[in-house]
């Protein structure tokens, strides 16, 4: 999935969405590019945000069609599987950003 055609194309919107609100200063106002990329939302009428599950959960269904809100997710570490470490059969170890997948209260019913 995270190599999948979409993924990409969502991780570049994200990015280029997160630079806007870097630009607007409002990371640093807000605390995260998280809470900036929320206030952009808002802007929208979007306030409240959970994951499908969430929303299902709490007894809620996302409209069909609707198409989620993008944010970064908790970092997570990877390994670098296709270059080990000089003399080593370790892999260089990273931390990412995957991408988040969350609903508003204007997407269900």
């Amino acid at each position: 999935m995270a190599n999948s055609p979409q993924y990409i194309e969502n991780k570049k919107f994200l990015i280029q969405l997160s630079k806007q609100v870097k630009k607007r200063d409002l990371h640093n106002e807000l605390g995260s590019v998280n809470e900036a990329l929320k206030a952009v939302y808002a802007e929208q009428g979007h306030f409240e945000f959970n994951t499908y599950q969430g929303w299902k959960e709490m007894g809620k269904q996302v409209k069909k069609g609707e198409k989620a809100l993008l944010f970064w997710g908790r970092p997570r570490k990877g390994k670098d599987k296709e270059k080990p470490l000089a003399n080593s059969d370790d892999f260089k170890e990273y931390e990412f950003f995957p991408l988040a997948y969350l609903f508003s209260q204007k997407q269900v019913s």
